[in-house]
Order: C-alpha cells, then structure tokens, then sequence
C-alpha cells in the first residue's frame, strides 16, 4: 500500500468521522446509523474536540431551546435515537471527555449541566459508565446536579451504587441540608472522613460553623474528630465570629 494511497484513505475516513459528529449535531438519527454500519469510529472527535455524544447532547440543547421559542421544531426524539445509536455501538467510550470552550467534560456532567434527563438516564444505563468521572475542574456529574438544584439528576446518582457519595457530604454541610447528608450518607459509600486539600473534614467544617444538627448526624455516622482537628477547627471559629463583630 503505498503513503499516498493511506493518507487519502486517512483523510477520507477523517472527513466521514466529521461528518458523523455533524450528524450527531443535528440530530440526524439515519445518518448517524449509517456512519456506524460502515464502521466509523464513534469516538472519534470533530475539529472543535467534541465527541459525538457530546454534540448530541449540545445539539439537543440548542433545539429544545429553539423549540420553546417556537423557531424549529422539537427534534428530541431524533437526537435521543441518534444517542441511543451511539451508546448501542460496543466501541463506544461512555466515559469519553469532550472539550467545551478550554475544560473537558465527562459526556454525563454534560447531558447534566444541559437538564437533559433522558440522555443522562440512557448514559447511566451503559455498563461501562464511571459517573464519578471529574471534569478539568475537579468536578463531578453529582455536584454539578446539586449546585444547579437538579434533585432529579442527584436522586438518580445517589440511587446507582457505582456513584461515591462523598461530594454530596461537603454539599450538604455547605447548603446546611440535613435531608441530603442522611440520604447520602445511608447509601454507604461516602468517605465520612475524607479530607480536603487543606486538611479539613466534613465535621471540622460543620463544627467551624456551629452546625450542630449537621455535626451530630455526622457523629452519628462515625465521623472522626481528633483533638487537633477540634483545636484548628475552634480557632477557625473565633476567627469567623471577630470578622462579623468588626
């Protein structure tokens, strides 16, 4: 074979993957199962970065919109039998990481950051899928969801025994929301005592804010609390309370 004859075949399957992730933009359900029955590759990212699944869901976000103002038609049930197509193929990577402006992006944080449930719903379906992959900011589909107040989306997540519950703890003791720590830590896999990058856990946080319901729940649990934990945590607090009496 010669290197002019595979670099042509290399550019033309290069423009057929394109093409794919356009299809996939559009929501071009016939195009996008054509494209895979020919065998191309359906990981494979557009010029911009984005991975078909990504341009889906992208593409399902900007119809939805246009719908509600009434300047296209409601196209979802394409776009979710053009997801539903992709996810079908045994090569795909349901963990792939697409680039969104200069981050990348686990493809379920960003059917979640859209509110596309039923995409999200069909990316947890997948046995290979990880939903605690993080994105170039270190976070996870879980609190992107509890952050824009998706209970839906965080119910989901809590409710597959693959997510790690542990980023809904710091929310939790965050937003002072009893309900959510019960709930997240009764599933059993949240890491009461994991610490942050400054050192601190969950009930030094809950004791530095004089959450004293979050702090009991979080005993309740097994969380640890030594004596040097109490003394960084008692200062943390006095510091606190001399700034707002200034």
């Amino acid at each position: 074979m010669s290197i002019a004859y595979r670099e042509g075949r290399e550019e033309r399957i290069r423009r057929l993957e394109i093409r794919l992730n356009r299809a996939s933009w559009e929501g071009d359900y016939r195009n996008v199962r054509r494209l895979l029955r020919v065998g191309i590759n359906p990981n494979a990212p557009d010029e911009y970065g984005k991975v078909p699944l990504a341009n889906v869901i992208e593409g399902r976000a900007i119809n939805s919109f246009e719908a509600k103002i009434g300047s296209k038609k409601d196209r979802s049930l394409e776009y979710v039998n053009s997801a539903g197509a992709l996810l079908h193929d045994p090569r795909i990577d349901p963990n792939a990481f697409s680039r969104v402006k200069d981050g990348f992006y686990p493809v379920l944080t960003l059917a979640t950051t859209q509110g596309l449930i039923d995409i999200f719903s069909m990316l947890l379906d997948h046995p290979l899928l990880d939903p605690n992959k993080k994105d170039s900011d270190g976070f996870v589909a879980m609190q992107h969801a509890l952050i824009r107040g998706l209970t839906s989306f965080a119910d989901i997540l809590l409710d597959d025994k693959r997510t790690d519950a542990t980023p809904c703890i710091e929310i939790a003791v965050d937003l002072d929301d009893k309900a959510l720590l019960e709930k997240a830590l009764s599933t059993g896999r949240a890491n009461i005592n994991e610490r942050d990058s400054l050192g601190w856990t969950q009930i030094m946080r809950a004791k530095s804010n004089a959450q004293i319901d979050i702090e009991r729940i979080l005993r309740i649990h097994g969380a640890e609390f030594t004596m040097a934990d109490e003394g960084i945590a008692s200062r943390k607090r006095e510091e606190t309370l001399t700034r707002l009496l200034r």
